[in-house]
């Protein structure tokens, strides 16, 4: 996966996308609740 250089860049809401087109149930109120997460500015870890 390529590095990104901040959070919310969509990457959470077109993995759930990506998810429910392949077939499979999402629960999307679930993924837009986390939809401001995804990879960290470098050096933090936020978890």
């Amino acid at each position: 996966m390529p590095e990104v250089e901040m959070k919310n860049d969509g990457s959470v809401i077109k993995t759930a996308h990506l998810i429910a087109r392949a077939g499979w149930e999402v629960d999307l109120p679930l993924w837009e609740d986390a939809a401001d997460c995804g990879p960290c500015h470098p050096g933090n870890d936020s978890h």
